[in-house]
């Protein structure tokens, strides 16, 4: 009977602690939720539950927020593991590294980007063998045609340049609107501001990308082969050597705009400067620097080039994260994008016998804004925001236990003879089923779940009676099994070991004494005994 209200009571202690367990699982509410760090994750961002390259389900985990500063949330925690230490960041504000050691990680680099065409000095175009005019006037009058044709072309060079400037420019100003509109949004909030900002600007984006492949800087060949620089530069020669080709000449009347075949450049010059040569040598100089302006080693070429780097860094930027300019709106509801907005660093613990294993986890943060510049950007690493421990599985508790070997004190008592006298007989001043020990326990961990909140321990206990005894207090042990809530409280139930003392030579409670025994020392006999033992206990805060 009392073997049975002890396991009842063990029972009972079992499922208080559970149903105290569960409220606190379920925020008090009676709904079980997943984990405590999912309870955690939930109220502390409102973070998505799951996302594609999430913490592996076998194991733990925990989350921290980057936020627009590049600090960590919630710093300064020391968690035991085994654990998953998941980070959540913004992507299009930050690049993160999560780190387990110190060491610098280079972020980002431009420079990786392929970029452009060729520099100046690329593959020449073919030029064309050009005839000597007969005369110094159609000479000058076919330089002024080639001069306006070669204007036209560049006023369409400049505008295709415009037009892809003016494409990348807005499609980083797109970009940074969305950086600003989501910088300081909470993370439950921030991915799905991205996917819908992301499908505002794609169009602009796109635009960006396709716009460049129509100008060509003026000192490559076009789909012509021609150059434009080239020719540019080819007509300043020409006017240059007329005075060289047209030295002699008789012919002394003559119109500017005529054939007239025998002209001498002195002549020609003499009474041509201003209708014809000024307004040439006018055209051809404004040709030879607007070609300059838009050649490869030109500083509006080097800016254009820079700003399709930074686009098309930002379109790979959003192609990682799933985003790309393709993407139709039927298609954002079912789009998940979350995976990448983390890192996780999976911590797991092994057999660690009598030690304690710290790992530090730390992040390297850059922030991103520099690149919509073109800017260099610098990292920044910070100082260990968690430390995931992997504790010994060996513990040690003290407390309170209870036995069921039956502790008796045996004495010589006074009985009545039934004849109106007394009679000494053996007897008990202490006689008890259940009995109180005080107890040291060592335990090995066996089995844990639940972050830690429970967890089963193989334990072996040695126990103390705390009872009064008159001759010693006998050492008992206690080996079972333990159940450990949050691994400061621990259950402990399994036989004890120990002694209980019995009357020699035949006699029994009740017996008279032998005249000439005046103490029951000497007639007791102590034995080996198994009972049922039951503990509670606590390791030290």
């Amino acid at each position: 009977m009392r073997r049975f209200v002890i396991c009842l009571s063990l029972a009972a202690i079992i499922v208080v602690v559970s149903k105290i367990g569960s409220a606190q699982n379920s925020g008090g509410d009676g709904n079980p939720s997943s984990s405590p760090e999912r309870k955690d994750k939930q109220t502390h961002s409102k973070l998505p539950v799951s996302h594609p390259g999430a913490c592996p389900s076998d194991v733990p985990e925990k989350t921290f927020v980057v936020d627009s500063s590049g600090s960590v949330s919630d710093t300064g925690r020391t968690l035991e593991g085994p654990l998953c230490v998941q980070v959540f960041w913004n992507p299009i504000q930050q690049f993160v590294n999560v780190q387990t050691s110190t060491g610098a990680t280079n972020g980002p680099d431009l420079s990786k980007v392929v970029l452009g065409g060729p520099s100046a000095g690329g593959a020449a175009g073919t030029r064309k063998e050009e005839t000597k005019p007969t005369s110094l006037p159609s000479a000058a009058l076919q330089l002024v045609s080639d001069a306006k044709a070669l204007a036209a072309k560049l006023s369409v060079r400049k505008q295709d340049y415009g037009t892809a400037f003016r494409s990348e420019d807005q499609a980083i100003s797109d970009i940074s609107f969305l950086r600003q509109t989501t910088s300081l949004l909470a993370s439950d909030a921030v991915i799905t501001a991205v996917k819908n900002g992301y499908f505002g600007l794609k169009d602009d984006l796109n635009t960006a990308l396709t716009a460049p492949a129509a100008f060509i800087p003026t000192d490559q060949p076009d789909g012509q082969q021609a150059i434009l620089l080239s020719e540019a530069q080819a007509q300043e020669s020409r006017l240059a050597v007329l005075p060289l080709d047209y030295a002699d000449g008789s012919q002394t009347t003559f119109e500017c705009e005529g054939s007239e075949a025998n002209v001498s450049w002195s002549a020609w010059y003499g009474k041509c400067k201003d209708a014809v040569y000024t307004p040439l040598k006018s055209v051809l100089d404004a040709n030879l620097q607007a070609a300059n302006d838009l050649a490869n080693t030109s500083d509006n070429v080097k800016a254009l080039k820079k700003e399709v780097a930074i686009v098309k860094y930002w379109d790979s930027l959003f192609s990682n994260l799933g985003l790309r300019t393709s993407i139709m709106k039927s298609d954002l509801p079912s789009l998940d994008i979350s995976a990448g907005f983390y890192q996780h660093v999976v911590i797991r613990c092994g057999v660690l016998f009598n030690q304690t294993s710290n790992s530090s986890i730390n992040i390297v943060t850059t922030d991103l804004g520099p690149t919509l510049q073109g800017a260099t950007i610098t990292s920044k690493p910070g100082n260990a925001f968690v430390i995931v421990s992997c504790g010994t599985p060996f513990a040690v508790s003290a407390g309170v236990g209870f036995s069921t070997i039956r502790q008796r004190q045996f004495a010589i008592l006074q009985s009545s003879d039934g004849k109106g006298g007394t009679v000494n007989t053996f007897g008990l001043t202490n006689d008890s089923g259940i009995n109180p020990v005080a107890l040291a326990i060592a335990h090995v961990r066996l089995l844990e779940w639940d972050r830690h909140k429970y967890a089963f321990y193989a334990s072996l206990g040695i126990a103390g009676s705390l009872q009064n005894q008159s001759s010693s207090s006998p050492v008992q042990f206690l080996p079972g099994i333990s159940v450990s809530f949050w691994r400061t409280m621990y259950i402990t139930a399994g036989p004890q070991i120990g002694t209980e003392t019995s009357l020699t030579g035949g006699y029994k409670i009740g017996d008279t004494v032998p005249s000439g025994v005046s103490s029951v020392t000497g007639l007791l006999k102590t034995s080996r005994a198994v009972g049922l033992g039951l503990a509670i206990t606590f390791t030290k805060p």
